[in-house]
């Protein structure tokens, strides 16, 4: 099953480039996540804030999968403004772009035993090759929106398409409810694995839904004692495993949107086997 651990506390930073530690670094200042080093001077309006290349560290342990061929990631839902990622001395990625998600697969750089050694450079230094090249606000530097660990069986949700979390959600508005076009991509799934998806309204009442019982088809059945309306395929993604992913179409005729300016109109879960993607 999908496990998230939260990798918000405890880090060790230090304001020069002291480049990749072999140990987790006990002279460093100590700081929790969210993060940056232009706490205060980024917010004098000007552009003299300081703009250099910095360390983080932090130590962890490999989360288990119950079952054999788990993978574990780590997430930054942003790092300002370059980032590269070495665990246990090996690097495992590097990221331009201080405001988009990105993931690296670190199964194969954990330690079965002991404590891992997570380290990560940032940079706000201005470089051409990074974009945006100018603009009216302050390009922070640092880790500062957290970090977290995932941990999913052989089987889930794609973590490496595009930084996304693996499905795609496209709600359509119409005359008593909405349509929901729902795409999800799921790694080493074969013919027999199962994706259901439920959709829910502001009060958690279950409005549509459907479960992928086979290739190739779709049905929606009673859930919570109620019929629910029947899913339409759309089309067949294939994956570069072979394996077909689907686009579909869900009616929610009883999902009301009456007061758009609630924060919360609704909620999809979409789960396959062990996973879960809320």
């Amino acid at each position: 099953m999908r496990k998230v651990i939260q990798l918000n506390e405890d880090w060790r930073f230090i304001r020069r480039d002291a480049g990749v530690p072999a140990d987790l670094p006990r002279d460093w200042e100590h700081v929790d996540l969210p993060h940056t080093w232009n706490a205060v001077d980024g917010h004098d309006g000007r552009d003299g804030y300081d703009r250099g290349r910095y360390w983080y560290a932090r130590s962890f342990l490999t989360p288990r999968q119950p079952l054999e061929g788990g993978r574990v990631y780590v997430e930054f839902p942003a790092a300002g403004q370059q980032a590269w990622v070495y665990v246990n001395g090996q690097e495992a990625a590097y990221h331009e772009g201080g405001y988009s998600a990105f993931r690296a697969d670190i199964t194969d750089l954990c330690v079965e035993e002991g404590e891992n050694l997570l380290a990560v450079a940032c940079s706000n230094k201005k470089n051409s090759a990074v974009y945006p090249q100018a603009a009216d606000f302050t390009f922070y530097g640092g880790l500062y929106r957290g970090v977290r660990l995932i941990s999913v069986p052989s089987t889930h949700f794609d973590l490496d398409y595009y930084g996304g979390p693996g499905l795609q959600v496209t709600p359509k508005p119409c005359e008593g409810g909405a349509d929901f076009e729902l795409v999800s991509w799921v790694v080493n799934g074969d013919e027999a694995f199962t994706v259901a998806y439920s959709v829910k309204d502001s009060e958690g009442r279950e409005v549509a839904g459907a479960v992928r019982q086979r290739l190739e088809g779709w049905f929606s059945g009673e859930r919570l004692g109620r019929p629910l309306p029947r899913a339409q395929l759309i089309s067949l993604i294939y994956g570069v495993d072979g394996v077909a992913n689907c686009r579909l179409a869900v009616p929610a005729a009883d999902l009301s949107l009456d007061n758009v300016t609630l924060p919360v109109l609704g909620e999809l879960s979409i789960a396959g086997g062990g996973e879960e993607n809320p």
